[in-house]
């Protein structure tokens, strides 16, 4: 089963700049605090799209998307001994893709898995098993540093790469192991890159 999709949005931003972090909520890059999008009387606009696709097929299953961002923002800087407005139209980009498959022979699904048996040991059933791997990457508008955001402290780029294990119980719980690999370009002092992150976390989820 093969499935494409697109959102796409039109919108003042009312309420600040946003910020980027990795995979795991690791901040990476924002603007300065001097850089805006909005007044009261002159909002700043940003326009999304992110393209998607999803591929099923028994127990393999693939997701693939990317995104388009254009931020209208304000700053300033310095001339001399003046102070000088600028304002640009900031494009960043991002792109991921996933691939999955189940154990043992389960059917993948872009909804929450059923284990076709239950977790229940005396049974010698337990429950499904879900393999996955991912990668990501996401590219600042070069445009946005020295006067929008500081070269030497926030990252223009990040790398992601990862692998995981969900352990899915029954309809009501699964337990995930992943990892996470994310290397950056740029975000330290004199033109230097800040530091790849490893990264090993654990998820149990409840639901009803």
């Amino acid at each position: 089963q093969l499935t494409a999709g697109a959102g796409a949005t039109y919108t003042p931003q009312l309420n600040g700049l946003g910020r980027y972090g990795t995979a795991n909520q690791q901040q990476f890059f924002t603007y300065n605090n001097t850089t805006i999008n909005s007044t009261a009387a002159n909002p700043g606009v940003q326009v999304r799209f992110f393209p998607n696709l999803t591929y099923f097929w028994g127990p393999f299953g693939a997701y693939a998307e990317a995104g388009w961002s254009t931020t209208g923002v304000k700053g300033t800087t310095q001339v001399g001994r003046r102070t000088v407005n600028t304002s640009a139209n900031l494009n960043d980009f991002a792109w991921q893709a996933a691939v999955s498959y189940m154990l043992p022979g389960e059917n993948s699904s872009f909804r929450a898995i059923r284990p076709r048996r239950a977790f229940n040991p005396s049974e010698g059933a337990w429950g499904a098993f879900q393999i996955a791997a991912r990668a990501g990457q996401l590219q600042v508008d070069c445009d946005t540093f020295e006067i929008y955001s500081d070269p030497n402290t926030q990252a223009e780029q990040s790398t992601t790469a990862g692998v995981a294990v969900n352990w899915i119980l029954n309809d009501n719980l699964k337990f995930t192991l992943g990892y996470d690999w994310t290397s950056f370009v740029g975000g330290a002092p004199n033109a230097g890159t800040r530091p790849a992150t490893y990264v090993v976390t654990t998820q149990l989820q409840l639901s009803f």
